[in-house]
């Protein structure tokens, strides 16, 4: 099960993450609350002493500026989250993950224009491109390709129901949030709990 936990903007939420077992925390950015410039993130994973692997979270941004943050931030991943073409995510300068906004059955269509990637992640539609806060139909999950993470409005009130559909893994982000891009320390610990717990 990985868990990835995203819009880290400080270093001690990044540090709880990878203390309590999470396996990828995520950076952002791409215009959102939760935004963060590269030399601030290049100085977090610089801390983490790679005890924790990292995401990048890009939309629609130009590839060199793409690539330029990853190799500044030594980035494990770079997650594509608008409608980048499946060439632009082959000269990548780090394995993708592919998120993939989903509203009903028809949204898990694009899929097949994608071979350039290392995960899927299927997230809750909407205009902020992630970030919803609002969970997706989960049912619609059944049969579908593999590896993928789920997105969308997880907590650790509900993650036992999104665990129950066997994703590959789980991407919270505003669950374990007091405020946009300040995480709970006691959330995640919660979430992680029923993550690998079982409570």
């Amino acid at each position: 099960m990985i868990v990835k936990i995203c819009g880290i903007t400080r270093l001690e939420d990044a540090q709880v993450c990878a203390l309590e077992g999470a396996d990828i925390i995520g950076f952002i950015f791409a215009p959102s609350p939760r935004r963060v410039e590269a030399p601030h993130v290049k100085d977090i994973i610089a801390e983490l002493d790679g005890n924790i692997r990292t995401a990048g979270v890009f939309v629609n941004a130009p590839l060199d500026e793409v690539n330029r943050i990853t190799d500044l931030c030594s980035l494990d991943y770079v997650q594509l989250s608008g409608d980048e073409s499946d060439a632009y995510a082959g000269d990548v300068h780090a394995p993708v993950i592919r998120s993939i906004p989903v509203s009903d059955s028809a949204s898990f269509d694009r899929v097949s224009q994608y071979t350039h990637y290392e995960i899927l992640l299927y997230d809750t539609a909407s205009a902020m491109r992630g970030g919803s806060g609002t969970p997706f139909d989960w049912s619609l999950l059944a049969g579908k390709k593999r590896p993928y993470l789920i997105a969308g409005g997880i907590n650790p009130e509900n993650v036992s129901k999104a665990l129950a559909f066997k994703p590959d893994g789980i991407d919270v982000s505003s669950g374990v949030e007091v405020s946009p891009g300040i995480k709970s320390a006691e959330k995640i610990r919660a979430l992680m709990k029923v993550v690998y717990g079982g409570a």
